[in-house]
């Protein structure tokens, strides 16, 4: 029976956009995530609307996948050269998170709820640890869950020509919403 309730996930998961299964898979194949370069002479702010979240309620596992060429610029060139030069996109097409919440969240109760998720975070070929706090507002009908937290560059061997270390911040801010049908 729970290879049946998988499949069903994984299937719904590939072509749906925002279900519950069984009682015990969020899916969200079109959050939203965004980087934020905040540097000396230039910001950069790129968007993806194709994240894809999942949140297993029965073991409060999490996972998360974005295609790198998903991210959309305010000007072509920013993203070509995000793509061929800093993540290398043909080489390493997609950014992952895999972990768990530290604790439960409470889906029947309406409001917000503050928690923990430890996991490993994957970019560019290198998997780092992430521990980072996750926002849940939960109404009657769907849950979002919105995320904020730093990534080094230099973590995950994204390298910044010196030409324009005044152009790109070393830290990026990268913030994630997902919303979830109940």
């Amino acid at each position: 029976m729970k290879t049946v309730i998988k499949i069903v996930a994984l299937l719904l998961f590939l072509s749906g956009t925002s279900v519950a299964v069984a009682q015990s898979y969020l899916i969200d194949k079109k959050g939203t995530t965004t980087f934020f370069s905040d540097a000396l002479i230039e910001d950069i702010t790129a968007t993806s609307n194709a994240s894809m979240g999942i949140i297993d309620t029965a073991t409060h596992k999490v996972a998360v996948s974005i295609l790198m060429t998903s991210f959309e610029f305010k000007l072509s060139l920013m993203e070509e050269h995000f793509n061929e030069n800093y993540v290398e996109s043909e080489k390493y097409p997609k950014a992952t998170f895999s972990g768990k919440l530290t604790s439960p969240p409470d889906l029947t109760q309406n409001g917000q709820q503050e928690l923990i998720v430890k996991g490993k975070l994957s970019i560019h070929g290198k998997t780092k640890p992430l521990e980072a706090k996750i926002l849940f507002n939960i109404s009657d009908h769907q849950i979002e869950a919105k995320t904020t937290f730093d990534v080094a560059l230099e973590d995950f061997d994204i390298e910044i020509p010196q030409i324009m270390f005044n152009k790109i911040a070393e830290v990026v801010k990268v913030t994630s919403t997902f919303s979830f049908k109940k």
